[in-house]
């Protein structure tokens, strides 16, 4: 048998907020893109960042151009009614690029995130950096 440690700890903490008329601190992850149904009313702060770009590369001396780190986006105390539904897409990073036969390669620019609840009119999106050269 498996656990399922964040479905757990949800349950347990939808139990104290029934009980205590208030939620304690709780963190939802989305580490794949993927949706997610708020079990009670809460304010929530969110948090998200956009996929990072990769580094570009030269061919005649082999340098590595660094790349920019994709946006962090932050909205807090957002007051969330039990029932609504957020659908998180997370952003992947950019491409390896390989040194070509002549001249230099550019990075590849990342893909943004975003979490949005249409029920509720939000929308939070992170942009990914900009790419090496």
């Amino acid at each position: 048998m498996t656990l399922d440690v964040i479905a757990y700890n949800e349950a347990r903490l939808a139990k104290l907020a029934a009980v205590y008329g208030s939620m304690p601190a709780a963190v939802k992850l989305f580490p794949t893109s993927g949706t997610y149904t708020r079990p009670f009313d809460a304010y929530i702060d969110f948090m998200v960042v956009g996929g990072g770009p990769s580094g570009g590369i030269t061919h005649g001396n082999g340098c590595v151009g660094g790349s920019g780190a994709g946006e962090c986006a932050y909205y807090l105390g957002l007051f969330v009614p039990a029932g609504t539904v957020f659908t998180g897409s997370v952003g992947v990073g950019g491409e390896p690029v390989t040194r070509g036969a002549a001249g230099q390669a550019r990075g590849s620019v990342g893909a943004a995130s975003s979490i949005v609840a249409a029920s509720i009119s939000f929308n939070l999106t992170a942009y990914p950096g900009q790419p090496g050269v």
